[in-house]
């Protein structure tokens, strides 16, 4: 879970922190630079991909579950630490489950198949369905679905396989949308275009129109295991022949008929997204509760409530960022003044933020997760913060000290506090000194 980032050649995007960073030095406080200027064209189609990943992020029920997760696994350790009666806490402070935290870490893992697998080139075999042995809190077993992908390495030469899984859906929708943006883009076969690869041989038809398989890859994310509903569309297409005429209709035929499980019970795909999106807005609230929070609150209200909006009215909306002609569509113009941006951050130690044109953004802190992700470092052992490049160079003043990089914990105690702080002691942690386990 630590190590989830969406990786770019020129930049990356953290899954559930809203963060997104180029490998640049170029100031990124102003996006249309790079849209108006040719030598920039690369760079911004960087930013496309990685902007892509941030829209899988919180429009896909699969992104927000992730999320959704991750506070889960956040209480489970925070919830032992806050009611002990000591000062001092063992770090790393190990799950105690008490959220169905390992279990749901067990499938993640499954869901995401060989995900450090990246080969150059490839030529697709076959697929074949397999089945894990997973066991919920309650000690039950039962099997997940995986699809294991027969290919040759054509610089070796050798016969090889791997697990498909969500790196190779999410990595190929982002891919598709930027190489239609910049052609001259060039990714590794797996994870980038192996699920291209796969519709060429099973079903030639989808492989025709690159966005046809984003359309499938945009689909499979809207259920728990993606990679089982990406084969399970494709082989029902093929077995029924179907020929879309237009985008929307890839949606209609792979959400006809189809049930998603979650929570205990059975939902249509509309459903269930509207659930996973009513519990990721109650876990900030909970997460978030104290009243500096709430213009930030405001903000994530305001992302996922407006894409559930988006998603009812266009599902393809995402096809449409970009046109055949290589240039952005109003639909981008449209769906970027929506939402806005992540934080963004660059290597120069520059910071950016375009918030949604329709809310207030005074008091927003976009970076305030990320200082979500240090406390929970710290509650797994990390003694200093990742946000003092951030802190010491924010446009107001700075405002780090020696204990940012050895005890941020101790922040707590100050006077004029840091975003890392703030969640210390919203969460009840105050006082709370991590102490490195010794067996």
């Amino acid at each position: 879970m630590d190590q989830d980032i969406e990786l770019d050649t020129l930049g990356y995007y953290l899954p559930r922190f809203l963060r997104l960073h180029l490998h640049t030095q170029e100031p990124i406080d102003n996006l249309n630079i790079f849209v108006q200027e040719e030598q920039h064209r690369r760079l911004f189609s960087t930013f496309l991909h990685e902007y892509v990943h941030f829209l899988q992020d919180i429009s896909t029920p699969f992104g927000i579950i992730r999320s959704f997760l991750f506070i889960d696994s956040l209480k489970d350790i925070i919830h032992p630490v806050r009611n002990s009666e000591h000062a001092e806490f063992e770090v790393p402070v190990l799950f105690n489950d008490a959220f169905n935290t390992l279990s749901n870490l067990r499938l993640q893992e499954l869901y995401a198949g060989d995900d450090d697998v990246e080969i150059n080139r490839i030529i697709y075999r076959y697929y074949e369905l397999e089945h894990a042995p997973a066991t919920d809190r309650d000690g039950n077993q039962y099997q997940v679905a995986q699809y294991r992908v027969h290919y040759l390495d054509t610089e070796d030469r050798v016969e090889k396989s791997f697990l498909f899984g969500t790196r190779c859906i999410k990595e190929y929708m982002a891919h598709a949308i930027q190489s239609r943006y910049y052609p001259e883009v060039q990714h590794p076969d797996i994870p980038y275009v192996i699920a291209e690869l796969i519709c060429q041989v099973e079903y030639p038809v989808i492989a025709n129109d690159p966005m046809l398989v984003v359309a499938l890859c945009d689909v499979a994310l809207h259920a728990t295991n993606p990679p089982q509903l990406f084969f399970r569309t494709l082989e029902r297409m093929r077995d029924q022949q179907f020929i879309p005429e237009n985008y929307g209709q890839v949606y209609e035929f792979s959400f006809r008929d189809l049930q998603l499980e979650g929570n205990g019970r059975s939902f249509h795909p509309h459903e269930f997204y509207d659930e996973v999106v009513r519990l990721i807005l109650m876990q900030y609230d909970d997460a978030l509760q104290s009243p500096i929070f709430e213009p930030n609150r405001q903000w994530l209200h305001h992302l996922f409530t407006s894409m559930r909006t988006l998603r009812l009215e266009l599902p393809h909306f995402m096809l449409y960022l970009v046109g055949e002609n290589g240039m952005l569509n109003k639909d981008f113009e449209w769906v970027s003044r929506i939402l806005g941006t992540p934080f963004l951050s660059n290597d120069a130690g520059g910071y950016g933020f375009i918030p949604p044109e329709t809310i207030n953004p005074e008091g927003i802190m976009p970076y305030q997760l990320m200082a979500v992700a240090e406390v929970y470092h710290a509650l797994k052992g990390k003694t200093s913060c990742s946000l003092h490049e951030f802190c010491s160079h924010r446009p107001d003043q700075d405002i780090t000290n020696h204990h940012c990089l050895n005890a941020p914990w101790e922040r707590a105690n100050e006077p004029s506090i840091c975003p890392f702080a703030q969640l210390w002691i919203t969460w009840g942690l105050q006082g709370k000194i991590p102490a490195r386990r010794t067996n």
